[in-house]
């Protein structure tokens, strides 16, 4: 196995390039949302050997508090300069309908790397969207 792994750092010293080719292949078999999440698990395990759950991968990749509050700001900026305006009812409960089928739902938050709003909040805005394009 550590010989495995060594090949692997020489072929793809690049940890981002080896993540797009397992989100590549885990397309293929997985919603975007999950895709993401495997080919980080599979990066991961090719690295260290270890392998984790989809929840621990999650949990060891959601935003520190630094990255939650500067994520935060910008929202704030984009809702403010767009006029502060809010989605409809319907466009709303749409939004809300796709986060619960999402992996990076943790109760009423995104765990997403990019993001980690409170999504009732983020979903009524008119200005924001999904990290990762799902609305």
């Amino acid at each position: 196995m550590e010989e495995h792994r060594v090949l692997m750092n020489i072929a793809y010293p690049d940890d981002k390039e080896l993540f797009e080719i397992q989100k590549t292949a885990a397309l293929e078999h997985f919603p975007p949302d999950e895709a993401e999440v495997r080919a980080k698990m599979a990066v991961d395990y090719i690295r260290t050997g270890e392998r984790k759950t989809q929840e621990e991968t999650i949990q060891e990749n959601k935003p520190g508090i630094v990255k939650l509050a500067s994520n935060f700001m910008k929202a704030v900026s984009r809702h403010v300069k767009s006029g502060a305006k809010q989605v409809d009812k319907e466009t709303y409960e749409k939004r809300m309908s796709i986060c619960d089928t999402c992996v990076f739902r943790q109760g009423n938050r995104c765990s997403h790397a990019s993001c980690g709003c409170f999504l009732a909040k983020k979903a009524s805005w008119k200005s924001e969207s999904c990290p990762i394009g799902r609305w």
